[in-house]
């Protein structure tokens, strides 16, 4: 949390595509299966890959598929536009029962905080789900 709170409170932009935003992101198995088939090379490595977190989310999660968390940030930077953002000062809480936890401060306070002189970054809030599967697709399955 110290290094995470250190890079939100830096002087350059930074934008975060966070686990609540890609947990909105799920791949199912039948889009595996369409990469495995369609994607070549990449398409088979991405299914052999894939096989064990599949599974994991299947077993204890009940879910068919796997949340995409890597290539949903990777989305971002091709396709901003299908994430919706906010912006606004952003710490890591570093010790505590919250120790881990991002809290972004979306107003200005009217009296002196920890929030003060710190720049606002951009985190995502949402995002359109489809789209990114869409993007992946068409990125990997394309001649």
């Amino acid at each position: 949390p110290h290094a995470a709170d250190a890079v939100f409170r830096a002087p350059w932009p930074v934008t975060i595509v966070g686990l609540d935003v890609t947990h909105q992101v799920l791949m199912a198995h039948a889009h595996f299966d369409h990469l495995r088939l369609h994607g070549g090379a990449v398409g088979g490595f991405i299914w052999d890959c894939s096989r064990h977190y599949v599974g994991f989310y299947g077993r204890h999660l009940g879910v068919d598929g796997c949340y995409v968390h890597d290539g949903s940030a990777a989305a971002y930077v091709l396709a901003p536009q299908l994430f919706r953002q906010r912006l606004g000062a952003v710490r890591v809480v570093d010790d505590g029962i919250a120790m881990g936890q991002t809290i972004q401060a979306l107003r200005a306070f009217p009296h002196a905080t920890a929030w003060d002189g710190l720049p606002a970054q951009r985190v995502c809030a949402s995002v359109d789900a489809g789209g990114v599967l869409e993007l992946i697709r068409q990125t990997l399955c394309s001649s």
